[in-house]
């Protein structure tokens, strides 16, 4: 008797536990087929809503890859970059800069705002830099304000605030004035040789090796070299002019340098392009300069006018003879 009493609590212990496993799995049942029948009772509004999710996923992706993304897209691709003009070039990172607020990238991106970006997309990065937490400063933005601005400054914002109201060329004649390079506003053809020299010196180049101060007092930093060509370029400069013309300060090293380096920068930024172009600089009405023979929109529409006006004069030859032969 004392064996079965324990053996009888173990088989009750046992009896218990299945029943309340059964219990539960009876709850975990009735539940799941009330959630079904909830399911099958809502079925078509899940699906009208599971549709309008994936609709609007797809528009959402699609408005970013042909909106938002469409300037990085096309300026990473070389095929469009080789077909189309450096304005075109231009307007497409601008849109980039527009729509996501990027910052600029000079090496891996090859943006150029800074050498065509004009007073307010100078200022646009300063307010950019200094109200927009997450907007990437780096070496590429010192660097681009400072070719735009044509110095370097330890407060951008500061130095923001108390020019605002001064012109871009303005600006670029402040920095030559730091240097002790003297230029005019507008320009004068005394302005040549001391910008000359300016770009027979060798170069300091900012975005590699940060601010200049005081190192290498023989050289100047990039942004100085830039603008020193870009204001001779656009004041009307002409290097094959000046060689003839003024063949007694060729004599100097420094001058002959700037003017081969001159050469040099034109090839890479020729004023034909129309960006980066100063107030002062001589600006063409035609948009067709430089733009080759068979690209203008002049000698296109007579080429589909001489395709198009023999078909539709022979159309109508053709037609004329078959209402002839009708009334016959």
């Amino acid at each position: 008797m004392g064996f079965a009493q324990p053996l009888r609590s173990r088989l009750d212990d046992a009896v218990r536990r299945e029943m309340k496993t059964t219990d539960k799995t009876g709850k975990e049942t009735l539940e799941s087929k009330a959630m079904m029948k909830w399911l099958i009772r809502h079925s078509a509004f899940l699906r009208r809503a599971c549709g309008c999710l994936l609709i609007g996923g797809g528009v959402f992706v699609a408005y970013w890859w042909s909106y938002k993304l469409a300037p990085v897209r096309r300026l990473a691709d070389p095929e469009w970059c080789a077909a189309h003009s450096a304005q075109a070039r231009w307007q497409e990172e601008q849109k980039k800069y527009r729509r996501l607020s990027a910052s600029p990238d000079m090496i891996f991106d090859n943006d150029m705002i800074g050498y065509y970006g004009d007073k307010e997309w100078c200022l646009w990065l300063i307010d950019k830099m200094h109200n927009d937490k997450n907007f990437r400063v780096c070496g590429c933005t010192e660097t681009v304000l400072t070719l735009m601005a044509n110095r370097y400054e330890q407060s951008w914002e500061e130095w923001a605030d108390a020019h605002r109201d001064k012109t871009q060329e303005e600006w670029i004649q402040e920095g030559f004035a730091q240097q002790g390079i003297i230029v005019h506003l507008p320009p004068q053809p005394t302005d040549t040789i001391p910008l000359l020299e300016v770009l027979g010196h060798k170069t300091w180049n900012t975005l590699w090796n940060g601010p200049q101060g005081t190192n290498a007092p023989w050289t100047f930093p990039t942004h100085f070299k830039y603008n020193a060509f870009r204001w001779l370029r656009d004041s009307g400069f002409d290097q094959a002019i000046f060689a003839v013309s003024n063949a007694p300060a060729l004599t100097s090293d420094v001058v002959r340098d700037g003017l081969m380096q001159y050469t040099k920068w034109n090839a890479a930024f020729p004023s034909r392009d129309g960006v980066g172009i100063l107030a002062f600089g001589k600006k063409s009405d035609d948009a067709s300069r430089g733009t080759p023979l068979f690209l203008t929109l002049r000698l296109q529409a007579v080429a589909w006018l001489l395709v198009t006006m023999p078909i539709l004069v022979g159309v109508v030859m053709l037609c004329w003879r078959k209402r002839e032969s009708g009334i016959e």
